[in-house]
C-alpha cells in the first residue's frame, strides 16, 4: 500500500537523493557537483523552492520510494527572491561561478502561469519504479492543484527520460511545447 506524506525535516538525505535522480546531470550543470548537498541544505529551511513544506513523500511498508517538489504561483513568487540568497549562501563564491547558467536556465525551465500549478521534480527510487507511487504522487499534485484554485497541471521533463514522459501521458498529461536551453545538452518538453 503507497502512503502519500508531507516532507520531514529528517528526509533530507532521500530528498536529496531522489531529486537528484529527476535531474541528475542537469543540476550538477547548472548548480555544480556539490548540488546534492545543496539540496540537503535548503531542504531544511523554510526559505527556498527546495524546501520540505513543499515537498511530498511516497512510502510503501515504511520505507520512502519516491517524492515530488510542487508550487503553486503563490508561492513561486513568496520563494523567488529567498531561494536566490540561500542558493548564494549554501553555494558561497561558487554561486557567482554558475550565474549565468542559473539564470539562464531558471528564466526557461520552471516558467507556469498564475492558474497553474507546477510539478519541480518527481522521482522514485529505480527498484521501487511501475508499483504505482509515481502516478500516486501525479494525483495528490492534481489535488494540490485544485486546493489552489489552478485550472492545470504543469512540468517539464528532460526530453531523454522516456520512461518519465511514458508516465505523464499515461496519466493524461500531453506535450505542449518543446525546450531548448541555450545548453545543447538539455531539451525539456513542457508537459
Amino acid at each position: 500500500m503507497i502512503i502519500l506524506r508531507n516532507a520531514k525535516l529528517e528526509d533530507q538525505k532521500d530528498f536529496s537523493k531522489l531529486v537528484m535522480l529527476s535531474a541528475e546531470k542537469y543540476f550538477p550543470f547548472i548548480f555544480s557537483k556539490k548540488i546534492p548537498l545543496i539540496l540537503e541544505k535548503l531542504f531544511v529551511k523554510d526559505n527556498s523552492f527546495f524546501c520540505h513544506n513543499l515537498t511530498t513523500f511516497a512510502e510503501i511498508d515504511n520505507k520512502i520510494v519516491g517524492c515530488m517538489l510542487t508550487f503553486s504561483f503563490a508561492d513561486k513568487k513568496k520563494y523567488e527572491t529567498k531561494t536566490a540568497i540561500s542558493m548564494v549562501l549554501c553555494m558561497g563564491f561558487s554561486f557567482f561561478r554558475y550565474m549565468k547558467r542559473i539564470l539562464t536556465c531558471t528564466s526557461i525551465i520552471g516558467e507556469f502561469g498564475q492558474d497553474e500549478f507546477y510539478i519541480s521534480n518527481l522521482a522514485t527510487y529505480p527498484e521501487y519504479r511501475n508499483k504505482g507511487a509515481a502516478t500516486a504522487l501525479l494525483k495528490k499534485a492534481e489535488e494540490m492543484a485544485i486546493a489552489n484554485n489552478a485550472k492545470k497541471v504543469v512540468l517539464d521533463v528532460e526530453t531523454d527520460k522516456t520512461d518519465a514522459i511514458n508516465l505523464y501521458k499515461n496519466n493524461g498529461f500531453e506535450i505542449e511545447k518543446s525546450i531548448t536551453l541555450p545548453y545543447k545538452q538539455f531539451c525539456f518538453y513542457g508537459v
